[in-house]
């Protein structure tokens, strides 16, 4: 299981973040605009992904983590 966010922008150039969870390859809950988000005073318009909102997957669709591709290093 997955929580996954991501940011679009809307009509008027607003960010919205949006977070869905994802259980195994095919399933998705989606949960919709995120309506308490943090933004700052100087561009209100602009708003960022929280802590862990972001994964990669790589082209076998499985999770793609950069800390363990690095882990060698």
């Amino acid at each position: 299981m997955f929580e996954v966010e991501w940011l679009e922008v809307d009509d008027d150039y607003v960010m919205q973040l949006y977070q869905t969870v994802r259980i195994g390859h095919d399933i998705y809950v989606l949960r919709g605009r995120k309506e308490d988000v943090s933004r700052s005073a100087d561009n209100p318009s602009y708003c960022s992904l929280t802590v862990n909102g972001v994964y990669f997957d790589n082209r076998n669709d499985e999770p793609f983590s950069l800390v363990l591709a690095c882990a060698n290093l």
